[in-house]
């Protein structure tokens, strides 16, 4: 094709409606993430059973899917909405334009493979959607530099891609029977170290020690307070017996 020729009718439809809603869902495209939007257009077109999408001659180009099929395509999508292709290095400190939506639909196949493309890589960086065409698009995982990509190689499957994998899950590990009884042991000594605690609180808020700890603050001249630090006190025989006293009254 020669790259002043007008695209096919169906490349150029869904050219301009692919890039009119990249602006709807807030995304302002590149050329390299248009590029690689189409192609997995095609791409889940195949897989979910209705054919191509375009009729782009994909190859692979230096790092993934290219073709000079997208020149006339790029065109005529600017013709329409002259607002031109976002720098890619400062893809991140322009505002996205004011534009008028294109209100024609495609297929809801393809509606619906455009949502899914954009929800998995709108908001990510172009490097995301160039590593995914390169490693998980059936046409590129046999491909050679400068030829054709073969989109009969996508499996029809009727369901729909999954663009950005889950992440597997780790099964919780299973502990032994020796490893559950030192489990309990340890439960149990937490349990009762918790009981012992409890008993030892209650008992020094029992009036009668709290009569002892005046006593002995009595004994020593210090302040039951704030006791200072490091200093040792010893219940004496006349502080036993008054403590003895007072609980008898």
């Amino acid at each position: 094709m020669n790259l002043s020729e007008k695209p096919t009718d169906k490349s150029a439809t869904a050219g301009l409606i692919l890039y009119s809603r990249c602006l709807e869902h807030g995304k302002w495209p590149d050329q390299i993430e248009f590029t690689k939007y189409l192609f997995l257009l095609d791409c889940g077109s195949v897989q979910m059973g209705a054919g191509r999408a375009t009729d782009i001659r994909w190859k692979f180009y230096h790092y993934g899917p290219w073709s000079e099929d997208l020149v006339p395509v790029m065109n005529y999508v600017q013709e329409v909405f002259r607002l031109g292709w976002v720098d890619y290095a400062s893809a991140e400190d322009r505002e996205l334009p004011q534009f008028d939506r294109i209100t024609e639909k495609l297929s809801l196949v393809l509606e619906s493979l455009i949502n899914r493309i954009l929800n998995a890589f709108a908001h990510r960086d172009a490097s995301f959607v160039v590593d995914y065409c390169y490693r998980f698009t059936e046409p590129m995982r046999d491909a050679r530099r400068g030829e054709p990509l073969d989109l009969s190689t996508v499996p029809v499957t009727g369901v729909p891609p999954v663009f950005v994998r889950q992440p597997k899950t780790i099964p919780m590990p299973q502990l032994t029977t020796d490893q559950m009884t030192a489990c309990g042991e340890l439960r149990r000594r937490i349990a009762g170290t918790r009981a012992r605690y409890e008993e030892w609180k209650a008992l020094m808020e029992q009036p009668v020690y709290q009569q002892a700890m005046g006593v002995l603050a009595l004994e020593q001249e210090i302040s039951a307070d704030a006791p200072p630090k490091g200093i040792n006190v010893k219940i004496t025989d006349g502080a036993l017996a008054e403590l003895d006293t007072a609980r008898h009254e």
